[in-house]
């Protein structure tokens, strides 16, 4: 399940399986950090590491520039040269910490901004474009699919081009042959290939990797839009640790395979006693062991877990559940633990603002009153005054009334928030007028 599809499937098994392969793996700074989703690509490359290969991670600083297409409805968000080349910086140490960078067949990070900066519009058209046929682009599902979900900028075509030409460059500088990325990048990967045996009359491979998704086929690492980072300082061990407890049963062995070092006997191992007992989740815990013992450290895992594992198992239901409602449990009850004494000071804070509401209400009465006693008004003005201090009175007991019930129930909400704003807002004009009103009857009965 690591492979969905290669170019030339007996020509790299031979490179792979012999040693003899020099790869590479791109990666965008697009953010200060990678996510759970490149997990899997950084598995594959220590992978083949391991197996004597030498891999290359291209971090995309030139191509971060223009926003890779693959996959989006819409444009990337444009980002400045500073925060392109922050974020390189931080996605290669994190590169760096995960494959070997010495010893036999070290790794090799590179940044193609070394190459695609100083390249010039003319001679890259000159170089590169002359190479390309638009209507097979236009073809190619990765342009297709932009196209018929509202259109594609001539910056965001020119992606194609800047990565098949990366390429070109790592195979004369370093005899790379294969490149390996994700399912969304197979246009991509044979555009490069293609571009090699034009421009160099050689032989290259590519190989791509289903993307890691669960059963909703919601990409891996995504939670309501927002990645899991494997920056610790981003994403805890702890928070990283909710997550992966928390997957859905069907998935867990297959996350077991492509994103762990265990042997396939330990699987099977593991698989077993998984379907004999899935509501102690011990697949999940394996799991979780495994990604954050390479990526934050076996100290890190030990340091962090224990409190992670007694709060997320502590009212674990005896029959598998889907992910995200047991990770919602969980938080609620945490929350609602550590946050007592908040919820006081706010049940308090209401309290007041109810009495204020009420008193503030009989105030403004009692002052239209005033003026209907000392009969200084119109029948109309009389009316009119009398109503509105009759309504304003009515709403201030009854808001103050369901305040205190809603406090005591925990139940304020939003929406009942802007209402209380809005009454607020009409008690003060209620007073205002009041008083502006009786302040000017007697001062006239001063006069006279």
């Amino acid at each position: 399940g690591l492979i969905a599809q290669v170019t030339n499937e007996e020509e790299i098994r031979e490179m792979i399986d012999n040693g003899k392969a020099t790869f590479y793996i791109g990666f965008d700074p697009t953010a200060d950090s990678l996510h759970v989703g490149h997990f899997m690509a950084l598995c594959l490359m220590k992978r083949l590491q391991m197996a004597g290969n030498r891999p290359i991670a291209l971090i995309g600083g030139g191509t971060a520039m223009i926003g890779d297409p693959s996959g989006r409805t819409d444009m990337r968000k444009m980002l400045s040269k500073e925060e392109v080349e922050r974020n390189a910086r931080e996605i290669s140490s994190i590169i760096k910490r995960f494959v070997r960078t010495n010893g036999d067949n070290p790794a090799i990070v590179v940044d193609n901004a070394e190459w695609l900066k100083p390249a010039t519009y003319i001679d890259f058209l000159r170089q590169v474009g002359v190479h390309f046929n638009v209507n097979e682009m236009l073809r190619n599902d990765l342009y297709k699919n932009r196209l018929e979900k509202g259109g594609l900028t001539f910056m965001e075509m020119g992606y194609m081009l800047m990565q098949a030409f990366d390429f070109v460059h790592l195979n004369k500088e370093f005899g790379c042959k294969l490149q390996i990325g994700g399912s969304d990048q197979w246009g991509n990967i044979t555009s490069g290939i293609e571009l090699i045996r034009k421009k160099l009359d050689k032989e290259a491979y590519g190989m791509v990797m289903p993307l890691v998704t669960d059963s909703n086929r919601v990409k891996f690492g995504k939670t309501e839009g927002n990645a899991l980072w494997l920056d610790k300082n981003k994403t805890s061990s702890y928070e990283l640790y909710q997550y992966l407890i928390n997957l859905e049963d069907s998935m867990i062995i297959s996350y077991l395979k492509k994103l762990t070092f265990l042997s396939k006997e330990e699987i099977e191992e593991i698989e077993v006693k998984h379907n004999e007992a899935p509501h102690l989740r011990e697949a999940h815990k394996v799991l979780a062991r495994e990604i954050i013992t390479d990526l934050h450290g076996k100290e890190e895992y030990e340091r962090n877990m224990q409190s992670a594992g007694k709060a997320t198992m502590r009212e674990l239901p005896a029959e598998p559940v889907m992910a995200k409602k047991v990770a919602t449990e969980n938080l609620c009850e945490e929350a609602e633990e550590n946050s007592s004494q908040k919820d006081a000071c706010s049940k308090n804070r209401l309290s007041l603002f109810a009495l204020w509401v009420f008193l503030a209400g009989i105030l403004s009465y009692l002052c239209f009153y005033v003026e209907i006693i000392r009969r200084t008004l119109t029948r109309y003005e009389y009316l009119c005054i009398n109503s509105i201090g009759i309504i304003i009175a009515i709403f201030a007991c009854v808001g103050a009334i369901v305040i205190l019930a809603k406090a005591k129930a925990r139940k304020i909400n939003t929406i009942f928030a802007f209402i209380l704003t809005i009454l607020d807002v009409l008690l003060i004009v209620g007073i205002f007028l009041a008083i502006t009103r009786f302040i000017r009857v007697v001062f006239k009965r001063v006069k006279c």
